[in-house]
């Protein structure tokens, strides 16, 4: 009887929280109820139950969540976003006398190089990161004629 109140509360606890925690004690309980039908001992139905959780537990786990659980992935949003993307120069960027503009995305943004080259007026740059509100740029591979 204590096998099946395991399997129903296991069960339970796996139904409300979806996230794969008890489902493994589930299977041991049904092992460890089984059990009894063969006549073993409260401490031989014990390590049935251990036994066939843990083993439940390694063997299932990887492939289960790799199967079933959703793939979350990660959605760049704001300034993350514009990591990658092209800016066109609109002011010389020019680390040595701190200044640069880009027009990125459809607005005007502090610009550095990211290698403390000069780039001039109307070149496409690309935007490696973003520091605070400074967009931090480097030359296309084909403006430089690489």
């Amino acid at each position: 009887m204590i096998w099946f109140i395991v399997f129903i509360v296991a069960l339970g606890i796996e139904l409300m929280t979806t996230a794969l925690i008890s489902i493994w004690f589930a299977i041991g309980s049904l092992f460890a109820l089984a059990s009894i039908w063969m006549g073993a001992s409260i401490l031989v139905q014990g390590i049935i139950f251990i036994v066939v959780s843990v083993l439940a537990l390694i063997l299932t786990k990887p492939y289960v969540e790799k199967k079933l659980l959703p793939k979350t992935k990660v959605e760049k949003t704001n300034v993350d976003a514009l990591v990658g993307t092209k800016a066109i120069v609109t002011v010389e960027i020019s680390n040595l006398h701190g200044n640069g503009e880009v027009q990125l995305d459809g607005k005007e943004w502090t610009a550095r190089s990211v290698n403390e080259e000069s780039i001039s007026v109307g070149e496409t740059v690309i935007v490696e990161r973003i520091e605070g509100v400074k967009a931090i740029v480097s030359r296309l591979k084909e403006e430089r004629g690489e």
